[in-house]
């Protein structure tokens, strides 16, 4: 994937459960060159949020709640210079983006945001680059 030009990126984890971890959160990562790029979240506790990280410096581009769940479907997409999160099937957050339409890598991680360790299982996890561009 390195190298490769996306204009529209689709990262989809249609199973988060998060039961075994009450304090985790499952973030995806969109538009990732090096340490920068877009991060989306959604915690257990219904807390989601959307930023843009540059190097060291990470800032909040929007934020909100949905219903506490066991589980979470949640989907990053990037459209050109637009950002989209939806969780369980309905569009929570939508930002426009500054420049960056290349990807180098996209990120799926947890972080236990608790004081207890815990364990979460993620399933059916995908990736599309659905319109290709040209190389970079």
């Amino acid at each position: 994937m390195s190298g490769v030009r996306h204009f529209l990126d689709l990262i989809d984890v249609p199973a988060a459960d998060l039961r075994q971890m009450p304090g985790g959160c499952l973030v995806l990562g969109v538009r990732m060159v090096g340490a920068d790029g877009y991060t989306d979240a959604v915690c257990a506790n219904g807390v989601w949020s959307m930023s843009v990280t540059s190097g060291l410096n990470s800032r909040v581009l929007a934020h909100g709640s949905v219903a506490r769940r066991t589980t979470y479907d949640l989907q990053a997409t990037a459209d050109g210079l637009v950002q989209t999160l939806s969780i369980d099937g309905v569009g929570v957050g939508h930002v426009r983006t500054a420049t960056s339409t290349s990807t180098a890598f996209v990120l799926v991680k947890m972080a236990n945001l608790g004081a207890r360790p815990g364990s979460a299982v993620l399933s059916d996890f995908a990736y599309r680059p659905l319109r290709a561009g040209s190389r970079t």
